[in-house]
């Protein structure tokens, strides 16, 4: 038959999703990290994740806060593992913010994990596959951020001052989880105690 070209994909054979993805090494399941209750009492247990820019060639990296929801944004000049792992080291290096551990998807992007784990004594969880409901947070404020950068905006043409505004606006924004408080202001309680 002919019918088979109508089809919207054409009669394509759809690829297995566990192949598309590259693996990656000595991940830690979010199973074995401490409940998101216990989590949410003290600052320093983040979300990241990557937000892609315009055909996929500009990049946001995006770290937050669970206890204090406090909105990290990190410009990256591509997807890289090793890039992704170069601006952590580099936030962590010039930063008072505690880290106490990530959570992150599946992606590629992370896979040098072990690396900031072993040289800052981070502990790093992993996201079940297609399980982005497991970062919510995380998945919240990149909607956030996409009220101020839409879909196809390319950010090699957004600086990084205006990256950086856009930042303080999210955390200077009071949030109902916080009793309407701010993240900074939630972020300097935390950090006394």
């Amino acid at each position: 038959g002919v019918l088979y070209k109508q089809l919207r994909r054409r009669g394509k054979k759809y690829q297995k999703r566990d192949e598309l993805k590259a693996k990656i090494e000595g991940k830690i399941g979010i199973e074995q990290r401490a409940p998101i209750e216990q989590l949410r009492k003290e600052a320093g247990h983040f979300e990241i994740d990557t937000i892609y820019g315009l055909d996929q060639r500009s990049y946001l990296l995006t770290l937050n806060d669970l206890a204090t929801r406090y909105t990290l944004i990190i410009k990256l000049e591509n997807k890289e593992a090793q890039t992704v792992l170069r601006a952590i080291e580099h936030f962590l290096a010039n930063t008072l913010i505690p880290i106490k551990s990530i959570t992150s998807d599946n992606g590629s992007e992370f896979a040098r994990h072990a690396q900031v784990t072993k040289d800052y004594a981070i502990s790093w969880y992993f996201c079940d596959p297609y399980s982005s409901w497991q970062r919510g947070l995380n998945e919240n404020t990149n909607g956030l951020i996409r009220d101020f950068y839409p879909k196809r905006t390319d950010f090699r043409e957004v600086s990084d001052v205006e990256i950086l505004t856009v930042q303080n606006i999210l955390n200077n924004r009071p949030r109902k989880a916080l009793g309407y408080s701010t993240p900074v202001r939630a972020l300097i309680e935390k950090l006394r105690t």
